[in-house]
C-alpha cells in the first residue's frame, strides 16, 4: 500500500509573513485591501498573501492566478521581494497538484530574486522545496543534493524551522529508497527542531513521517502512536491537507492488521479530502490503496476500477513511485482474473520503474552526498571549534592584559598613596621634632633667665647673709647662746648657696649632656667626700659620649647621686665609697657602694631612699639596694633611649 508523502510541501509555506495568521478573517481583509489598492508594492503584497490564504483553504485554481498576477506586476515594478514570495507560493501550489515542471520553474525564479535580495533564509527554504519536487520524481540524487544545500544555508543563518524542514525531506529521500533507520534519524531531528520554536504543524508531519517509519518496519503499534499524535495536532490546526494523508496512512496499519473494514473507511475518508482541495498525487495514492484493499479480499474485480485510476493519477503528476506502486497491483489483479498476457505486461512495468526509483547507482550517488555532507559538516565545526578556541585565547589574552593594566594602576596607586602616607609621616615628624626644638629652645631660655635671676638675686641675698653672720659671730664672742645661733645661720646660708650652685648648674642647658652629668656627679663627690673624710674610688670610662639629654633624668640622677652620698655620710660609718658609671647594653648604669654597716630593714623604707626610688622610676629607670653589715649598694639602670633628648 502507498502511504501518502503529500504534507512535506507545508513546511514551505509558513516561513512567509506570519502576522496574518493572527487575524481573524485574513481572506476578507486581504479581498478589501485589493478593491481600493494602487498599481503598486502593496497591491503586490496582498495577491499574494491572499493566494498563500486560499492555497492553505484548498482552493488552489483561484491561488494560482493571484500568484501569477502579483508575479507579473512585481516585474513590472521591479519588485525583488514580491517576485520572490509569488513564485514561491506558485511552486508550491503546482507541487501538491503534480505539475512538477511548472512547480520547479516558479522556485528556481524565487531562488534568483532571494539571490539578488540577499535573503539566506529565503534561498534555503526554496532549495528545500526544489528538493522535494525532485524527490517526487524520484530523481533522489538530485533531491538530496538540493535538500544539503538547504540545510547548510539554514544552518549558516541559524533558522531552526528551516533547519527542521530540511532534515524532514532529506528523510523523505531516504524513506523513498527503503532506508528507514537514516529516514528516521533525520524526522526525530526534524521534530526536536520543530518543538523546539513550537511549530505544532511542521511537528505534526514530523510525527506522521517516524509514523511511517515504524509501519514499514512491522511495528504497528509504534506507527499507530504516533499516527495518533498527528492526528490530534491536526484537529487543533485544521490541516485538509495533512489529514488525508493520515487518513492514507493509518489504513496501511489496518489493512496490514487485517482490518479491511476500517482501512476503507480511512481511504475514502482520504479520497473525499483530496478530491474537495484537487490534490492530484494524494488522488492516486488513495485510489491505488483502495485498489490494493480489494485484492486483500479477493476481490479483483473490484480493485481494477480502482488501481487503474490511481494510474491514471499518478501518469499526470509523473510520481514514479505511484506509478511503480500501482503496476505492481494491477499485475496482481491481471493474475487473479486470468489475464496472465496482461500480468505480465504490467509486472515488466513495475519492474522497470522500481529499477529506475532503486538502482545501485542511485542508491550509491545518494550515500556519498550524505558522507560529503556529514564530512563537509564535522569539518566545519572542527574548524569553527579552532576559531572558537583562537578566539578564546585572545580573550585570555586581552583579560590579562587587562588585568596587568589594571594591576599596574592599582599597584601605581598604592605606592603613590604608600608615599604620600610616608611623605605626610615625614612632615609630621618634621613638624613634630621642629615643635619640640621650639619648646626645648624656650625651655632653655626660660631656664637661662631663672638661673641668672637666682644667681643675681638669691645668690647675692644669701651671700649677703653669710658674711652678715660672720661679722656678727665675731662681735658677739661675750655671748655664746648669740655665737651659736649666729653660726647656724651662717651654716644653713653657706649649705643654701651650694644647693643653689647646683641648681643653677643643672638649669644650665648647657650643662645637660650626659658627659656633663657624670662630670657633676664626680665633682660633686670628690668635693663633698674631701671635707667629711670618706676615701672615694672612681670607675668612670675615659670617654663619655656628649649626648645632651632631657633635663628631668639629668636633675633627678644628680639628686639619686647627691642622696646617697649624703646617706653614707650621715648614717653609714664607712671610711670608703666606690662610685662605678659604666655603658652596657645600651643602658647608663651607676653604682655607689659603701663599706659601712649597712641599712636595717626598717629603714629600707625611710623617706630618703623612697624618693631616690621615685625619681628613678619617673625618668623609666630601675632603682634597687642591696645591704649587708659589710656595706650597701644602690645600683641605678636607665635605658639611654629614656636618657637622650631630641634636639
Amino acid at each position: 500500500m502507498i502511504r501518502s508523502r503529500i504534507y512535506p510541501f507545508l513546511f514551505v509555506l509558513l516561513i512567509f509573513g506570519k502576522t496574518l495568521f493572527s487575524q481573524s478573517n485574513p481572506i476578507d481583509s486581504l479581498r478589501q485591501v485589493l478593491k481600493t489598492a494602487k498599481e503598486d508594492t502593496n497591491k503586490i503584497n496582498a495577491l499574494w498573501q491572499l493566494g498563500r490564504e486560499l492555497y492553505m483553504k484548498g482552493d488552489f485554481d483561484t491561488a494560482i492566478v493571484l500568484e501569477e498576477r502579483a508575479d507579473e506586476l512585481a516585474q513590472k515594478l521591479s519588485y525583488t521581494k514580491g517576485i520572490a514570495s509569488a513564485n514561491k507560493i506558485a511552486g508550491n501550489i503546482h507541487g501538491v497538484q503534480g505539475n512538477y515542471p511548472q512547480a520547479l520553474a516558479h522556485y528556481y525564479a524565487a531562488v534568483t530574486a532571494y539571490k539578488k535580495m540577499g535573503n539566506q533564509k529565503g534561498v534555503a527554504s526554496t532549495y528545500n522545496n526544489i528538493g522535494l519536487v525532485y524527490e517526487r520524481q524520484g530523481n533522489y540524487v538530485e533531491a538530496l543534493k538540493m535538500l544539503l544545500i538547504s540545510l547548510k544555508s539554514a544552518e549558516e543563518a541559524e533558522d531552526k524551522l528551516e533547519m527542521g524542514s530540511s532534515h524532514f525531506n532529506i528523510g523523505n529521500v531516504f524513506f523513498g529508497q527503503e532506508q528507514y533507520d537514516k529516514a528516521l534519524m533525520h524526522y526525530q531531528t526534524a521534530l526536536k527542531l520543530m518543538e523546539a520554536v513550537g511549530n505544532k504543524r511542521n511537528a505534526n508531519a514530523c510525527y506522521t513521517g517516524i509514523g511511517d517509519v515504524y509501519a514499514e518496519k512491522k511495528n504497528y503499534p509504534e506507527a499507530l502512536k504516533y499516527y495518533n499524535l498527528a492526528l490530534k495536532i491536526k484537529d487543533e490546526i485544521n490541516d485538509p491537507i495533512g489529514l488525508a494523508g493520515l487518513y492514507n496512512n493509518m489504513a496501511f496499519i489496518y489493512s496490514e492488521q487485517g482490518n479491511y473494514r476500517e482501512s476503507l473507511k480511512q481511504l475514502f475518508s482520504a479520497l473525499k479530502l483530496c478530491e474537495e482541495i484537487n490534490d492530484v498525487p494524494a488522488v492516486a495514492s488513495a485510489c491505488t490503496n483502495i485498489g490494493e484493499v480489494y485484492m486483500s479480499l479477493k476481490k479483483p474485480a473490484e480493485a481494477m476500477p480502482w488501481l487503474q485510476k490511481g494510474l491514471a493519477a499518478a501518469k499526470t503528476t509523473g510520481d514514479k513511485s505511484s506509478i511503480k506502486a500501482s503496476y505492481k497491483q494491477i499485475a496482481c489483479a491481471d493474475t487473479m482474473l486470468g489475464n496472465y498476457k496482461e500480468a505480465y505486461y504490467h509486472f515488466k512495468l513495475y519492474n522497470i520503474y522500481k529499477d529506475s526509483l532503486l538502482n545501485e547507482e542511485t542508491f550509491k550517488q545518494t550515500t556519498e552526498l550524505q558522507t560529503k555532507y556529514d564530512t563537509e559538516k564535522k569539518e566545519n565545526q572542527i574548524e569553527k571549534l579552532q576559531q572558537q578556541e583562537e578566539i578564546r585565547v585572545l580573550e585570555l589574552e586581552q583579560k590579562n592584559a587587562q588585568l596587568k593594566e589594571r594591576n599596574l594602576i592599582v599597584a601605581l596607586v598604592l605606592v603613590t598613596f604608600l608615599m604620600l602616607v610616608f611623605t605626610g609621616i615625614l612632615l609630621f615628624r618634621y613638624q613634630h621634632v621642629k615643635h619640640i626644638q621650639k619648646v626645648n629652645q624656650a625651655e632653655e631660655n626660660e631656664r637661662r633667665r631663672m638661673a641668672k635671676d637666682l644667681h643675681d638675686d638669691l645668690g647675692s641675698g644669701l651671700s649677703k647673709i653669710k658674711f652678715v653672720s660672720e661679722k656678727l659671730s665675731s662681735k658677739a664672742n661675750s655671748n655664746p647662746e648669740l655665737v651659736s645661733g649666729i653660726d647656724t645661720i651662717a651654716d644653713t646660708s653657706m649649705r643654701l648657696v651650694e644647693n643653689m650652685h647646683d641648681l643653677i648648674w643643672a638649669m644650665n642647658p648647657e650643662n645637660t649632656t650626659l658627659d656633663g652629668l657624670v662630670a657633676h656627679i664626680r665633682e660633686y663627690g670628690s668635693d663633698y667626700l674631701s671635707e667629711t673624710g670618706q676615701q672615694l674610688s672612681l670607675h668612670i670610662p675615659n670617654s663619655i659620649p656628649a649626648e645632651k639629654i632631657n633635663h628631668e633624668a639629668h636633675r633627678n640622677i644628680f639628686f639619686i647621686a647627691k642622696e646617697a652620698l649624703q646617706n653614707i655620710v650621715k648614717h653609714a660609718q664607712a671610711t670608703q665609697v666606690e662610685m662605678t658609671v659604666n655603658f652596657n647594653n645600651s643602658r647608663f648604669n651607676l653604682h655607689i657602694a659603701d663599706n659601712g654597716k649597712g641599712i636595717s630593714q626598717e629603714n629600707t623604707q625611710g623617706n630618703g631612699l623612697l624618693n631616690m626610688k621615685h625619681r628613678a622610676e619617673n625618668i623609666g629607670g630601675n632603682f634597687n639596694i642591696h645591704s649587708s653589715e659589710q656595706g650597701t649598694t644602690i645600683v641605678l639602670e636607665i635605658p639611654l633611649s629614656k636618657l637622650v633628648r631630641i634636639a
